[in-house]
């Protein structure tokens, strides 16, 4: 079962969302979209591939999706490629392929995603990276004279560390920076561990100061957990719980070629949250996904993302 917790006026409440199967309610109240980026934590990333071969059903790559970017947590810090193309045909599985690293994200960029005037090439997407962060983020402003008017206010205020490490024009590298500002102002940005109201408090604060815009997303990773900030986009959490023979075959058939190869895939855990844009459409025709859990949509709110595989809702 996919572990949710909840803090209720400080203290931590267990619940727990059910199992999907195609003949549950679960089945009728799902919706897709389009995906627009992922978060995940695992044991195995090497079995990565796997796990997303199985969540085919889950996954829907937009039609103008012009590159993707994947930031890793190694270590102490992010390895991070960025790819401002796509071939058609594409599938998820066979970019988030990092062989190292629990922690990952993934973003697309779109045709249609708002940027600044002549901003494109490899910095001008997400995901962004510094030290031992990296974030997906976006929405936000509806416009790219609004996206660059609040790149501009944001940039004001970075320390001149930050601004150094500027890559691109895109407001959301700068937003990204501006919760590191906010972490170095509060002596946290080298801490071993940042809890997770932490970032949730500073995005807060951070989008009380910029003037209204659309909806907006940031899965943020510390390299300890993942923090996903949701407001106006919707999402869900996904659980895999052990991979099937069926689907690394299909995938890499050396990953079954022994007892201990199949044991592997027999201990495999991740857990994703999976962000969606559009206009979700019913669809009554999933497969079962059998060792793969999915909550029921969520859209605003904050969720933790933890290394004991428990989802923490904030």
């Amino acid at each position: 079962m996919l572990h949710f917790r909840k803090v209720i006026d400080g203290a931590s409440v267990g619940l727990v969302f059910a199992p999907y199967y195609t003949e549950s309610l679960f089945c009728q109240e799902l919706v897709m979209g389009m995906t627009l980026a992922l978060g995940c934590f695992t044991n195995d990333p090497i079995r990565v591939p796997v796990a997303l071969h199985g969540m085919q059903p889950l996954l829907m790559v937009p039609d103008d999706a012009t590159g993707y970017g994947l930031a890793t947590s190694v270590d102490a810090h992010v390895v991070l490629k960025r790819v401002p193309m796509w071939k058609k045909g594409t599938q998820l599985e066979q970019l988030m392929n990092n062989k190292k690293g629990a922690f990952s994200v993934f973003q697309l960029r779109r045709a249609s995603d708002v940027s600044p005037k002549n901003a494109s090439g490899a910095t001008q997407m997400g995901p962004y990276k510094l030290r031992r962060y990296a974030a997906a983020v976006g929405g936000g402003p509806i416009d790219g004279d609004e996206a660059m008017a609040e790149r501009d206010m944001l940039l004001s205020n970075l320390p001149d560390f930050l601004k150094r490490s500027v890559q691109g024009h895109q407001a959301g590298e700068v937003f990204f920076l501006s919760i590191l500002a906010k972490l170095n102002q509060v002596g946290l940005l080298d801490a071993p561990a940042v809890a997770a109201e932490v970032i949730k408090d500073i995005i807060n604060e951070l989008l009380e100061d910029l003037p209204g815009s659309g909806p907006r997303f940031v899965t943020f990773s510390t390299g300890a957990n993942i923090i996903h900030y949701n407001q106006g986009f919707r999402g869900h959490f996904i659980q895999v719980n052990g991979l099937t023979d069926d689907w690394a075959l299909e995938v890499d058939p050396t990953l079954i070629d022994s007892s201990a190869s199949r044991e592997r895939l027999r201990r495999f855990k991740a857990l994703w949250v999976h962000i969606v844009s559009g206009q979700p459409e019913p669809n009554q025709q999933l497969p079962d996904l059998g060792p793969i859990e999915v909550s029921p949509w969520v859209e605003d709110g904050c969720w933790e993302i933890r290394r004991d595989f428990v989802l923490r809702q904030l």
